[in-house]
């Protein structure tokens, strides 16, 4: 998107009024190109896209869920004693202890505990908007104003001349420029689309960076480490304890991240002289699924679907009769 919500929310009659026929053209441009991006989107599926046919699943069981649930709750609605209505029937209220002290979390007045981090601050980066969303001329960065920033953790090779990794953590900084033109230019943390198919958001606003997540994932799945045995190894040789959770987001955010590698690796594997495939059960949400393996000389790809001959026909275009 070239426009941000900052900037749609301060057009208006007046704004647009104000700009000349070149920079109005300009921005109706960049309107339309967001508002195609939009569309194509929106209308992404397992037949144009890189998803796999099981993300539609719960768009085509709508319907069945919709009846299960309201036949359950007929059932439900006459299991009554002796032909009573539910609504009739006193219900017993058990009132516990700590519902009588108000809300759970913390009181007015009481000191909070959460957790610091006590690294130091080995660089700040500051993110300018380079040019004007609405009449598109180059920004200032003398009139940046600070407004919200992001601590990032993260592995670089050293500086010295000593050969090792050592462990940077940047603030990253991000804000406003104002223009002439009176539009208020503000850059923000990016984030993804959210899919239906993936539990994990793809945003910048992360504490993990790149290559310190690049590790994560190679010890998870190369060296098969648990993810308490990471967080051990992170603490011990690195001097950064990370939660277990946020050990396991990360790698989730990276398998959603390596997605759109699937059409790559197909056309890899379609190439390949021999090829060899299996699959096995797979669960996945309370679901059972089946995890697929093809697997070359060079490429090995991984496919969680149905069992069914619609995913070798989708993922690596091979005529296979159906049936």
């Amino acid at each position: 998107m070239q426009l941000s919500r900052q900037d749609l929310q301060q057009l208006n009659a007046s704004t647009i009024d104000s700009l000349s026929w070149n920079e109005g053209k300009a921005l109706i441009l960049k309107l339309v190109a967001d508002l195609i991006e939009a569309h194509d989107r929106l209308n992404q599926n397992s037949q144009n896209s890189s998803r796999p046919p099981s993300s539609e699943t719960p768009w085509q069981t709508s319907a069945e869920t919709d009846n299960s649930e309201n036949k359950h709750k007929l059932q439900f609605d006459q299991d009554t004693d002796e032909g009573e209505p539910s609504a009739s029937k006193p219900r017993k209220v058990v009132t516990t202890e700590w519902e009588n002290q108000g809300k759970p979390g913390r009181k007015p007045g009481m000191a909070g505990h959460g957790q610091t981090v006590d690294l130091p601050i080995t660089g700040r980066v500051p993110h300018y908007p380079e040019q004007c969303g609405a009449c598109s001329r180059p920004l200032e960065p003398e009139r940046f104003v600070a407004r919200n920033g992001c601590y990032v953790l993260d592995l670089v090779r050293n500086t010295n001349v000593l050969i090792g990794l050592e462990v940077t953590h940047v603030l990253n900084i991000y804000g406003d420029i104002d223009c002439d033109c009176g539009h208020v230019n503000r850059t923000e943390l990016g984030r993804c689309a959210d899919e239906t198919e993936w539990k994990a958001a793809l945003t910048e606003w992360r504490l993990i960076g790149p290559t310190l997540a690049t590790l994560i994932v190679c010890l998870s799945l190369r060296m098969h480490s648990s993810r308490a045995l990471i967080q051990e190894f992170l603490n011990h040789w690195f001097g950064v304890y990370l939660s277990t959770s946020t050990i396991n987001q990360c790698i989730h955010e990276a398998g959603r991240a390596v997605a759109p590698l699937e059409e790559q690796l197909a056309d890899e594997v379609n190439q390949a002289d021999l090829l060899h495939a299996d699959e096995t059960t797979w669960k996945e949400s309370a679901q059972l699924l089946w995890l697929w393996v093809f697997s070359s000389s060079t490429v090995t790809l991984y496919v969680v679907g149905r069992r069914s001959k619609e995913i070798i026909q989708n993922l690596l275009a091979l005529n296979l009769p159906v049936g």
